[in-house]
């Protein structure tokens, strides 16, 4: 993994990430492209371990499904039939107590909470949890990566199938 003293932020990780991948495509060969990118920005090798990145991946994907959809297709999902099961669904998968820390919060409010939080890069990843925040109302909501993992999998793809659908003209 990635130390503070070689990366000190996620723009870093997602260059670096992204630096990866170029020269993956080049080489033919992820793990030799760690490599290469290690030598080309004199880290100690094993430094980028094996040179993806929770933290880069996650907020990119946050960004695409919640950010960008509320520029355009915001107010029909929040009201739609297919987010609310959605939700059941991603519920149904939480634990006692990440169930716990969003029960008095709707899909409506989190998924508000979540977009405010990454657009402001109010959110911090702790080893097995990420924390969102928005201070300007004084929200502030903790949950395991595992329930973020079923978050993005579950309301994720609803988000992106009504995106399509949306696209195509079908909804």
């Amino acid at each position: 993994m990635v130390g503070r003293e070689y990366v000190l932020d996620l723009p870093g990780l997602a260059y670096l990430e992204q630096q990866i991948i170029s020269e993956a495509i080049r080489v033919d060969s992820w793990a030799e492209a760690v490599t290469l990118v290690e030598k080309n920005f004199d880290l100690p090798q094993g430094a980028l371990g094996n040179g993806s990145f929770r933290q880069s991946r996650t907020i990119s994907l946050l960004y695409c499904l919640v950010l960008v959809p509320r520029e355009v297709f915001w107010q029909d999902l929040l009201l739609s039939e297919e987010l609310a099961n959605a939700d059941k669904s991603w519920r149904s998968k939480l634990s006692a107590k990440d169930f716990a820390a969003l029960n008095s919060l709707k899909i409506t409010g989190f998924l508000y909470l979540v977009r405010n939080s990454v657009a402001h890069a109010d959110y911090s990843f702790l080893d097995q949890s990420i924390i969102f925040e928005n201070k300007m109302k004084k929200v502030k909501l903790e949950i395991s990566i595992r329930a973020l993992e079923f978050f993005l999998e579950i309301v994720g793809a609803t988000i992106a199938t009504y995106s399509t659908a949306r696209k195509n003209k079908v909804v």
